[in-house]
C-alpha cells in the first residue's frame, strides 16, 4: 500500500512539471460592465396593524440617464398589496423608492401575505452585482393592542387560580389571553356579548392523548349529539363588571371521550389601595432610608468599637422600625397585632405549602391501600390486615388534621392580604 501512494505521489510531482511555455495559459473571467438594477434587499419580513406603505428601494450601475423599469408581482393571491407597475430613475440618481401599500380591508387578522417583486428584464441584470432582481416581502397583519388588564382566573378544569394578563385590542372586541396554564397565547373574541376562542386549543395530555377544549360551534362534528347533550347547554357570557365566563367541553378525540364540561372565569385583578395619605407615605419612605442606613452604620467597623455609639445607633433604629412597622401596617389596612401576624405567617407559607403537597401525596397512598385492605371478603382479612386499617384510619385521621390546620393558615394569609384592598 505504502508504494502505490510513493507512485502516485511521483505521478502528481510529474504531472506538475510537465507543463511548458506551449500551453495555454488561463486567464480569469471579470464582471460584466453592464447597466445593472436590482432591489437593494432581498427579503422584508414585516408586520402592519392596519393600511400601510413599505418603502422599498431599488439600486442602479448605469445613473447618467432618467429611465423607466418594470415591476411585476407575484403572489398576491388575496390582492392585500396595491403594486406599481414601474419604478423610475431621475437622470443621475443611483437610487429610487417603490411605494408598496398593504390594504388591510381585504386582510385576515394574524394571516401572513408573502409577495415577491420583480423588477425589468434580463437585459437589465448584471448577476456579478450583490442587489438581485426580485424581492420577497411577508407581511403579517396584526392586531394592535391598547389596553394591557390584569385579570384574576379561575380554570376549574386545570385547578389554575391566579392572575393572568388579558389584552384588547384598538377599536374591537378582540382579546387576547396570556398566561392560562398549558397556553402560550389565546385570542378570543365577545360576538353578540359571548366571548368566544372560536377554535379548539390544546388543554392537556391524556395518557399520549390530547384533551382539547371545544365550545358549542367547535363540537360540531367532533363531539356526537348524545355526548353533548349529556354535557349539558354552554353558556358563556361577558359580566358588567368586565369579567368573562366560558363553559367548555373537555374531550380527547383521539379516544372519542372526554370529562364533561367546564368553566374557565376571569375576573378583574384588585388593585390595592393605599390607606396613607401622602405625608405618610414620604414619611414611610424616609424611615424606609433611615432604617437601611442605621443597619448599614452598625456594620461600620469604628462604630462596632465603641459601645455607647452602638447602643445609640440600635435605640434610633428601634424607634424607626417599630414607625416603620406601624406605617405598613396601616397601609396594608391592619393592626399592629395583624400585621405581625402576616409578618410570621408569610415566613411559613412556603413550608406549609411544601407539607400540604406531602399530605396530598401521603393520603393518596394510605386510601389506595385502605381501599384495597376493604375490598377483601371480611374472611379473608388476616388479624395483621386488620391492624393495618385500623392503623391507617388513624393516619389518614391524623393527617386530615393536619391539613386542616394548614389550611386554616394559608386562609388566614389571604383574608389578611385581602384587607390591602378594602376601602
Amino acid at each position: 500500500m505504502k508504494t502505490n501512494i510513493l507512485g502516485l505521489l511521483a505521478l502528481g510531482v510529474f504531472a506538475l512539471t510537465a507543463c511548458s511555455d506551449d500551453d495555454v495559459d488561463y486567464t480569469p473571467g471579470t464582471p460584466g460592465t453592464s447597466a445593472h438594477v436590482g432591489f437593494a434587499k432581498s427579503t422584508l419580513t414585516t408586520s402592519a396593524t392596519s393600511d400601510k406603505t413599505l418603502a422599498v428601494t431599488l439600486v442602479r450601475t448605469d445613473k447618467n440617464s432618467a429611465k423607466e423599469y418594470a415591476i411585476s408581482v407575484s403572489g398576491n393571491d388575496n390582492n392585500v398589496f396595491s403594486v406599481p407597475t414601474t419604478v423610475n430613475f431621475a437622470a443621475g440618481e443611483e437610487t429610487a423608492t417603490l411605494n408598496v401599500d398593504f390594504n388591510s380591508a381585504s386582510a385576515e387578522r394574524l394571516v401572513s401575505y408573502p409577495i415577491v417583486l420583480s423588477v425589468g428584464s434580463d437585459d437589465d441584470h448584471n448577476p456579478y452585482y450583490l442587489s438581485g432582481a426580485k424581492m420577497a416581502i411577508n407581511l403579517t397583519y396584526e392586531y394592535l393592542w391598547k389596553d394591557t388588564m390584569q385579570m384574576t382566573v379561575n380554570y376549574q378544569f386545570m385547578e389554575q387560580v391566579g392572575n393572568v394578563t388579558l389584552l384588547k385590542a384598538d377599536g374591537l372586541d378582540t382579546y387576547k389571553l396570556l398566561g392560562l396554564a398549558n397556553a402560550e397565547e389565546l385570542y378570543f373574541n365577545v360576538v353578540d356579548g359571548v366571548p368566544l376562542f372560536g377554535k379548539p386549543f390544546y388543554v392537556d395530555d391524556y395518557n399520549g392523548s390530547d384533551i382539547l377544549a371545544y365550545e358549542a360551534e367547535t363540537a360540531k362534528g367532533v363531539l356526537s349529539d348524545t355526548q353533548i347533550s349529556k354535557y349539558g347547554p354552554l353558556n358563556s357570557s361577558v359580566g358588567s363588571d368586565g369579567s368573562f365566563h366560558f363553559e367548555l367541553y373537555f374531550y380527547v378525540p383521539d379516544l372519542n371521550g372526554g370529562f364533561g364540561m367546564s368553566p374557565i372565569d376571569l375576573t378583574p385583578a384588585k388593585e390595592k389601595i393605599s390607606h396613607l395619605t401622602d405625608d405618610e407615605a414620604a414619611r414611610l419612605v424616609a424611615l424606609q432610608s433611615e432604617v437601611s442606613a442605621l443597619q448599614s452604620l452598625l456594620t461600620n467597623e469604628t462604630v462596632k468599637a465603641n459601645a455607647d455609639i452602638v447602643a445609640s445607633v440600635e435605640a434610633r433604629l428601634s424607634v424607626a422600625s417599630d414607625s416603620v412597622k406601624l406605617l405598613t401596617a396601616k397601609d396594608a389596612n391592619l393592626t399592629v397585632s395583624e400585621y405581625d401576624e402576616l409578618t410570621s405567617l408569610l415566613k411559613e407559607q412556603a413550608d406549609l405549602e411544601e407539607r400540604y403537597a406531602e399530605i396530598e401525596e401521603e393520603y393518596g397512598e394510605l386510601t389506595a391501600e385502605y381501599a384495597a385492605l376493604k375490598a377483601k371478603d371480611e374472611t379473608e382479612l388476616t388479624d395483621d390486615d386488620k391492624d393495618r386499617i385500623a392503623e391507617i384510619e388513624t393516619a389518614i385521621s391524623a393527617l386530615k388534621a393536619e391539613a386542616d390546620g394548614i389550611d386554616t393558615k394559608l386562609s388566614r394569609i389571604e383574608e389578611l392580604q385581602s384587607k390591602a384592598y378594602e376601602e
